[in-house]
């Protein structure tokens, strides 16, 4: 894909933007009326997080193409503000049967194509946590004001179409909320991604060019040192960006049990596709809900995981690492 290529897929379209508002602002009274319904989601909630370029793109694709639980497809995510209204809508269309030979597992920063694939539904996560402040982690007295109600209600709504747990992939703002959506929906199941923060590092410098044209301007997930963060070389803000979202997370999970979370390593994700549906299959069971086998698991991926410490791409990223947290570990032994 080249510059051009990348600059027309990144660049939203204004007109259609605004086109897609409206529509939303009238289909709002039919969401309402749909979310009355029911009071929140009875099925598991499965919450895809980890940092940027940890694999939650690939592992979101996975769990959408295994045809036994529900998502949220480019589709839907058009319909932020009535997502239960343009999942009805695609129903009525056939949209997913239809496609359902077309199925990719390819993605650019996050971003997948075709209307069946899946969606982050950035609009709408935002919508519950966006109140102004910097970072994609709310302090608690900021916590206290996100309408947990409305969240719920909302979810439940999707739920009533698909009838089926719900997987949602939005590692900005789930990611460093894990606890408060664990006691705000009983039912959620965390999907755990993780890779090599070197390699996370790597990956971010170069979604900086490719979709900011410039490594030195911040992109995706603004963990709570993200101010500091920003008067540091580029070098020490991607690896300090992959190192403190995971620890946020950590600490954001410590509360959830042991039973909610299903660990997803990148490595072992594309190893082994169907060994992660069964673990999240085990866990929805625990909690009294079968779910039906995967219809669809692809035997697996190639890792693009390799990398030397000495071959000048990765040695700036851990001699970064290591000026911040002692005794960081080798990764290349």
């Amino acid at each position: 894909m080249d510059e051009h290529q990348r600059t027309a897929r990144f660049a939203k379209n204004p007109e259609i933007e605004s086109r897609m508002a409206e529509l939303n602002r009238l289909l709002s009274p039919l969401q309402e009326s749909l979310e009355q319904e029911n009071d929140g989601p009875r099925y598991p909630v499965i919450l895809i997080i980890g940092p940027p370029r940890s694999g939650t793109t690939l592992t979101s694709q996975i769990l959408a193409h295994a045809d036994c639980f529900g998502y949220i497809s480019n589709f839907v995510a058009r319909f932020w503000q009535a997502p239960a209204v343009g999942a009805l809508a695609e129903q009525a269309l056939n949209i997913r049967v239809s496609a359902a030979s077309s199925r990719e597992y390819v993605s650019t920063h996050g971003v997948t194509d075709g209307w069946t694939e899946p969606h982050e539904f950035g609009y709408f996560w935002s919508r519950w946590f966006d109140l102004g402040q910097p970072t994609h982690r709310l302090e608690p007295e900021l916590r206290k004001t996100v309408d947990g109600a409305g969240l719920r209600h909302a979810l439940a709504s999707i739920e009533a179409v698909y009838r089926r747990p719900m997987v949602y992939k939005n590692n900005s703002w789930c990611t460093l909320q894990a606890s408060f959506l664990a006691a705000l929906l009983p039912t959620t199941i965390f999907v755990v991604c993780r890779r090599d923060p070197i390699v996370i590092a790597r990956s971010l410098l170069a979604a900086r060019r490719e979709r900011q044209g410039d490594e030195r301007l911040w992109w995706s997930i603004r963990p709570s040192r993200y101010r500091e963060l920003l008067a540091l070389p580029p070098e020490e803000q991607v690896v300090l960006q992959a190192l403190e979202i995971e620890r946020e997370m950590d600490e954001e999970l410590s509360s959830v049990p042991a039973n909610r979370i299903v660990e997803a390593h990148y490595v072992e994700t594309c190893r082994s596709p169907l060994r992660l549906i069964e673990a999240i299959r085990a866990a929805c069971a625990d909690m009294g809900c079968p779910v039906a086998p995967a219809a669809s698991v692809p035997a697996g991926f190639e890792p693009t995981e390799g990398w030397s410490a000495s071959s000048g791409h990765s040695e700036p990223l851990l001699e970064a690492a290591r000026r911040h947290v002692a005794n960081f570990r080798d990764l290349d032994k």
